[in-house]
């Protein structure tokens, strides 16, 4: 579904995805996106859920999420034009967003 970002400079798609099935259940979870299809299904590792495993199923499903919240970050780098051509300020975010940005597309 399309909705409009603001400060995103216009409609961004956003994709919710959401997590099937029960983490206390030892059985298989699965990713779900928007129109129902299966994005990842996961075993527990060891038969049962560790607490890293968890976080890393609930960091699957909000990806989407996360990568547009990243673009609208860059979009509103306060780093000046000349600090922008020359790699950003030190302890700006966005050279680092912008690697996170490029892993996600591929």
């Amino acid at each position: 579904m399309s909705q409009h970002c603001p400060g995103c400079g216009g409609p961004v798609l956003f994709v919710p995805w959401r997590i099937e099935g029960e983490f206390d259940a030892g059985m298989a979870v699965e990713i779900i996106d928007s129109t129902g299809d299966v994005v990842c299904r996961v075993d527990p590792f060891n038969g049962e859920w560790a607490d890293d495993e968890i976080a890393r199923m609930r960091v699957i499903a909000a990806a989407p999420d996360l990568l547009v919240a990243l673009r609208k970050a860059v979009k509103d780098c306060r780093c000046t034009l000349i600090q922008r051509e020359s790699g950003h300020l030190i302890d700006c975010f966005v050279p680092d967003a912008l690697i996170a940005i490029a892993k996600a597309r591929g």
